[in-house]
């Protein structure tokens, strides 16, 4: 499966697990949208025009007091800090954005593990870090195990059937 279908998956499962009330949307376009095409077209149309070009963050959460663009990264953590940095300048340029009332914007990122250069550098950064083992990464690397490793046979107990999260 590629990387951004598994990235995909594992933001989908963190956000329902975290907030199952709702108030999220997934893989939300960020960025301006010209003003001469907003006023010809509508700024659905010229939405829908512009979207290959448009930037787009994992996630999105609106609260009253905060809106938390969130970023799930399950390889090359420190590329997900520099995607919130720059994610972070284009949302108050967004005319778009889901349920955004002028609350301050709170950078968040979704790994399946830390270490602390990575913490440090997303402090820096201004964003917010959250370490999330779904139970899809539990299956993935179950599956992934089975498949490399020799000790382990097809008649394992540790097979995983009936499940259909890959």
């Amino acid at each position: 499966m590629p990387r951004k279908e598994r990235e995909r998956r594992y933001i989908a499962e963190y956000m329902m697990q975290q907030f199952p009330k709702g108030g999220w949307q997934l893989n939300v376009e960020l960025g301006p949208i010209p003003k001469e095409y907003v006023d010809r077209y509508g700024l659905g149309k010229a939405a829908a025009l512009f979207r290959p070009t448009r930037p787009r963050v994992d996630a999105v959460l609106w609260t009253p007091g905060a809106y938390y663009l969130i970023e799930a990264k399950l390889r090359d953590i420190k590329a997900g800090i520099g995607d919130l940095s720059y994610y972070k300048g284009m949302a108050p340029k967004t005319p778009d954005l889901p349920f955004y009332d002028g609350q301050p914007f709170v950078c968040q990122l979704v790994v399946p593990w830390m270490i602390e250069w990575i913490r440090d550098a997303a402090e820096a950064a201004g964003c917010e870090v959250t370490i999330c083992s779904c139970t899809y990464l539990y299956i993935c690397q179950s599956k992934t195990t089975l498949f490399f490793s020799s000790s382990v046979s097809l008649t394992s107990p540790r097979i995983i059937s009936g499940e259909s999260f890959v």
